[in-house]
């Protein structure tokens, strides 16, 4: 009983203290949901060129997307016309920071690290895209084609021509609700799991490092051998920018983690994992894949060795520097405890939602009823008196956000009266009035998922 005492006291802690940063980072995600739609990024995402990566890498770093649900936002952009450099310079920007992370890491941190995250994340973009537009030179005619037949009028937008004409006549107060809807009850839905568990896990490790001995620097020291630990950790497993950042703060300040560690996994954990890598192979292409992989190690290091150098310039390491280090950085009690009920507020509305999506979804599971036997177009023979039902093949989905999405897009089709979407398998069953198959593929791929051939 006194150590679960002592794991929730240590998760309390932790919870307080990050609260106010994240409720401000979910009310700037929602602005900067209003300003940089998609729209406005893919049009400036076209073309084989340098200057098209660096943008892309620019437009990836404020934005709050997870490396789960960045993949069918770039992958959107692909779509409509974006180069295959530029998209894979937005995939890997864009996970590894956002604005809720930058705002925690600037609290468990410091102004240095949290300057440093950005930064980091653009070179790497930088990197990765240019390296995979260099491979593309040798294909710019089919690269060219490709893009020619997708740009950002096609049907496959996320919004219609109508309502982008429109937007200028929108009211402050529609923008204000959107943004509020998105900052505060969309954005989290995302995330508001795995911020979770990485609070947890971070209070499970706070609790069991013994603060008067900083192990993992006794152990790892400095310089290349935590880095490699660091990214051993980080590549194939998930772990979200936000959630990432109590975790790392714990073993820098309670383990004397050094900051080339910190700063590495703070970049494989999010970018990487095994289920985005696959996709990226999938759809971009193996090449694509490896160039990805690649540069995100490389900057990683690069970025680690040179905050390690900074650190030490400076005379004492980060886990002396960092604010969480000592009482006397933490806020005031009414501003934590604020901002933790903010939080709260935040994340049981989250939970909510997930949960009623995710029962609606086996309630709909239990009910539906499809014959195996398809026909050569995909549809599947009905029982007497039963509407038509329609399968298809779905890639990319990767959480309950992910299903959410593909579900929408389906229910969107003429026709559609009902979708289940099976995470597990990807499979999408629809039933209705005679639904169009190609009118629910464009569906499901302008929201940003592949749809196989069956």
């Amino acid at each position: 009983m006194a150590h679960l005492t002592g794991i929730l006291r240590e998760t309390l802690d932790l919870w307080l203290e990050m609260g106010v940063y994240l409720v401000f980072g979910f009310a700037v995600a929602g602005i900067l949901s209003r300003l940089l739609k998609r729209e406005t990024i893919a049009r400036h995402l076209g073309g084989n060129s340098i200057g098209a990566v660096a943008k892309a890498a620019l437009f990836g770093v404020p934005l709050p997307l997870c490396s789960c649900g960045v993949i069918p936002v770039g992958l959107s952009l692909r779509r409509r016309g974006a180069s295959r450099g530029a998209t894979t310079a937005f995939l890997i920007s864009t996970p590894q920071t956002g604005v809720d992370s930058i705002a925690v890491t600037w609290a468990f941190l410091g102004p240095l690290f949290a300057l440093a995250r950005p930064v980091a994340a653009f070179i790497n973009g930088l990197l990765g895209g240019g390296i995979v537009t260099w491979l593309d030179r040798g294909q710019e005619g089919a690269s060219a084609a490709d893009a020619a037949g997708q740009t950002p009028g096609d049907s496959d937008c996320g919004e219609c021509e109508e309502a982008l004409r429109e937007r200028g006549s929108v009211s402050f107060l529609h923008h204000a609700v959107h943004a509020f809807r998105y900052g505060f009850v969309d954005f989290p839905r995302e995330i508001v799991n795995w911020l979770v568990v990485g609070i947890l896990v971070a209070g499970v490790i706070s609790y069991l490092l013994p603060s008067e001995k900083e192990i993992l620097r006794e152990y790892l020291g400095s310089g290349l051998a935590p880095m490699v630990v660091m990214a051993l950790f980080g590549i194939p497993l998930y772990v979200c920018a936000t959630a990432s950042v109590p975790i790392v703060a714990v073993l820098v300040v309670k383990g004397g983690l050094s900051a080339g560690g910190a700063l590495v996994f703070l970049m494989t954990g999010p970018a990487t994992n095994v289920a985005t890598l696959i996709l990226v192979a999938r759809t971009l292409g193996r090449r694509t894949a490896a160039a990805y992989l690649g540069s995100i190690l490389f900057t990683s290091f690069a970025c680690g060795f040179a905050m390690d150098a900074i650190y030490a310039a400076s005379g004492s390491p980060l886990s002396v520097q960092a604010p969480h280090h000592g009482e006397h950085a933490m806020l005031p009690d009414w501003v934590r405890l604020a901002g933790g009920l903010g939080l709260a507020l935040v994340v049981a509305g989250g939970l909510i939602q997930n949960y009623v999506h995710s029962r609606a979804a086996r309630k709909e599971a239990a009910a539906a009823v499809f014959p195996a036997a398809l026909a050569s177009n995909g549809r599947i023979s009905s029982p007497a008196g039963a509407a038509p039902s329609l399968q298809l093949r779905v890639e990319g989905m990767t959480c309950s956000a992910c299903v959410e999405r593909v579900r929408k897009a389906a229910q969107s089709v003429d026709g559609v009266e009902a979708a289940h979407v099976d995470l597990k398998s990807g499979i999408v069953r629809v039933s209705g009035s005679a639904p169009s198959r190609d009118a629910l593929v464009r569906a499901i791929e302008a929201s940003g998922y592949e749809v196989a051939e069956t």
